[in-house]
């Protein structure tokens, strides 16, 4: 009923707020394939980090409404969150970019998986973009410095620098400082 589809609606945006709520829709997803009710369950288990039961609620959602694009967003970033399903990470939210050219997670996560797969234009298109937003964390500078530093653009520089100072993984870390090394000779 319509009462019960807009509680499902709003709790997806805070789950844990409306306990009641993710209750009553678990138990209509075991038994029907209720839109709201699965969307609920997987944002749930997206909120309380069980990366297998969203995975699995994405996945079923995707089975039985391929086209439902918030799904495909949300399974998207649990893939990219996790180093072994960024194949399926990048597949995903190709396919849905379009619907996604101002949402900053969308763009980060995208925009990183361009450049691991050396699609550069597209990495720093979407890291400087960004959802609006200029690329504010270490990582998502460092690939949007990489990404310049491959096409040659004279910012990569700065933008390396600032990412290095921002606190980058070791890996990441040493990456930059060889780009860095390279632009001084």
């Amino acid at each position: 009923d319509a009462k019960q589809f807009l509680s499902f609606t709003s709790a997806t945006k805070e789950p844990g707020k409306h306990p009641e709520a993710v209750k009553m829709a678990a138990e209509l997803a075991k038994v029907t394939n209720n839109l709201p009710a699965l969307m609920l369950v997987a944002v749930d288990s997206e909120y309380r980090t069980n990366y297998e039961k969203a995975v699995e609620s994405y996945t079923r959602i995707l089975r039985d409404y391929p086209a439902f694009h918030p799904a495909a967003r949300n399974l998207g970033l649990q893939y990219f969150n996790n180093p072994k399903d960024c194949d399926k990470a990048y597949d995903l939210l190709y396919k849905v970019r379009d619907q996604y050219s101002k949402d900053v997670d969308f763009c980060r996560a995208l925009g990183i998986l361009a450049c691991q797969r050396n699609a550069y234009d597209r990495a720093m298109l979407l890291l400087q973009s960004n959802g609006g937003k200029p690329a504010a964390d270490a990582e998502a500078l460092f690939y949007l410095a990489k990404a310049q530093f491959k096409l040659k653009k004279p910012e990569a520089r700065e933008n390396l620098e600032r990412a290095v100072r921002g606190g980058l993984r070791k890996n990441l870390e040493q990456e930059a400082q060889q780009m860095l090394d390279s632009l001084k000779k």
